[in-house]
């Protein structure tokens, strides 16, 4: 086993909080997806209103990825023999080839820096990279360079032990920053996981998992990158569900592709997206968590059941029973794996929340494709919403309370368990229309505007509309295939 020990202090930054560089403040148009569905909806303001439980800023020291290269400590992994362990604070930067496990084990108190610089790391009995302890570990990928991380299918770990169980993992807050490449082919369980904070602010990072491409105990924060995320449960997910104000994802930016066995992204509270592009290609359910909020960017979301689905784990109880991964938020039939039911969720007795503020969301979804075990509210962005053909679900679902005071909504589905709205200052409307898979559906306005559009995913039977602005006792028209049927609008539930 090697050791490297820092003759300086490395890059302590200042750790002053600042919003993530890559969010811009305004959409101005926005588009779910291509060939798919367009609209064009008011600037809204992406704002962290009604989310101060929540730490969903970025330090300084997230976001700068430079280094001093000529006071870092170089390591070539190709001569090492067996494990590399840093066992000091400081700038590291490491290239080469190895098969073995590059450990991090420096104080609690001390903050520690490694630059992955074209590193390929193959270990057939444990994880890759293991932060096994310090204050937070940075792992910067270098500009230009292509990292590759390979684990084996079965770890050696001490007996009565889970842990480590991811390809890179950390037992403390962990940040990826950079520009380069990181691909990880995680046959054991995880690709990267985190403890404690997981935070991603750039690089293009390609994973193949098992189980969850990324995940963080207390969060998942992400304002830039590019992601190509295929897991065999879940995406992303935050899984703490029994400490007040974790157990979130927060999306400020960045591009994702993911195929998912569970979820396409979960969260044990808060699942927060306010910018990027996310693509959900495959999912049990898209985004699952006790509040879905989205506040602006793109999403596309694939499911074979929920598209949006906000709970608490109770099942389709507003108020009360457990937390975790109970009731509605249980894996599906064949996923890997138990549900956790703890009944210290800091989750129970928690109204869901699914709130649209921004962005566009275009859902297909075998089953209910937005679905809350409570309510449900949209002040603004582009809702289109390709549900389910079977009677036993519907395109809109919610316990409780849904209201719009603004954005446009198509939202196709079964006619035997559809919603409509129950409210809100917006109009809104619920027309009996027959349609097919493939088939497009356009929505104008009173003025005979096209408003948006999407293409059906399956048949339908049932749709429902509004539009940015609509008022009481107004018409609007819904073209299916460019057959047009007049749906009247109103600002009380029917």
């Amino acid at each position: 086993m090697k050791r490297f020990i820092s003759a300086g202090m490395g890059l302590i930054l200042a750790l002053s909080l600042v919003g993530c560089a890559s969010a811009p403040s305004e959409v101005a148009s926005a588009s779910a997806s291509a060939d798919t569905a367009v609209a064009s909806m008011p600037v809204s303001t992406v704002s962290n209103e009604g989310l101060e439980a929540y730490d969903l800023e970025y330090s300084n020291r997230d976001l700068d990825a430079s280094y001093d290269a000529a006071a870092a400590t170089k390591i070539d992994l190709s001569s090492a023999k067996g494990d590399v362990t840093i066992d000091a604070a400081g700038t590291y930067v490491l290239s080469g080839t190895m098969n073995g496990c590059v450990i991090i084990d420096i104080s609690e108190e001390e903050k520690v820096q490694v630059v992955l610089a074209g590193v390929t790391i193959t270990n057939q009995t444990g994880p890759c990279i293991f932060v096994k302890q310090a204050d937070k570990c940075f792992i910067t990928l270098a500009e230009g360079t292509i990292n590759t991380l390979t684990d084996g299918a079965s770890y050696a770990l001490e007996d009565g032990e889970d842990e480590p169980n991811a390809a890179l993992f950390s037992k403390e807050d962990l940040t990826i920053n950079g520009t380069g490449a990181l691909s990880i082919a995680a046959n054991y369980r995880h690709g990267i996981k985190s403890k404690d904070d997981l935070v991603i602010t750039g690089g293009t990072i390609t994973i193949n998992a098992v189980e969850d491409a990324l995940n963080g105990k207390d969060c998942v924060k992400i304002c830039g990158g590019t992601f190509t995320l295929n897991a065999g449960e879940d995406g992303i997910q935050a899984s703490n569900d029994t400490d007040a104000g974790r157990g979130f994802v927060a999306i400020d930016g960045g591009t994702f592709a993911i195929t998912a066995g569970d979820d396409g992204i979960h969260a044990e509270t808060l699942l927060r997206i306010a910018d990027g592009n996310v693509d959900i290609q495959k999912s049990y359910e898209g985004l699952e968590g006790l509040e879905v909020r989205i506040d602006g960017g793109t999403v596309s979301v694939v499911s074979s059941d929920d598209g949006l689905n906000a709970t608490n784990g109770s099942g389709n109880q507003m108020m009360g029973g457990l937390g975790g991964r109970g009731g509605q938020m249980a894996t599906p039939p064949d996923a890997a794996g138990a549900a956790s039911t703890s009944a210290a969720s800091n989750t129970a007795g928690m109204t869901p929340w699914i709130r649209i503020n921004g962005g566009t969301i275009f859902v297909d979804a075998q089953g209910d494709g937005v679905d809350s075990n409570g309510n449900v509210e949209m002040t603004s962005g582009v809702l289109l919403v390709s549900g389910p053909s079977n009677t036993g679900n519907g395109a809109f679902d919610y316990d409780g309370q849904a209201t719009i005071s603004g954005g446009t909504v198509i939202m196709a589905g079964a006619a035997g368990m559809l919603q409509s709205f129950s409210g809100g200052t917006q109009a809104f409307g619920m027309a009996q229309v027959q349609g097919s898979a493939g088939q497009k559906l356009v929505l104008k306005d009173a003025s005979g505007k096209a408003v948006a559009e999407m293409t059906a995913a399956r048949a339908f039977q049932t749709v429902v509309v509004s539009y940015a602005g609509a008022s009481e006792g107004a018409t609007a028209t819904l073209e299916v295939n460019g057959n047009a049927t007049n749906v009247p609008l109103s600002k009380m539930g029917r």
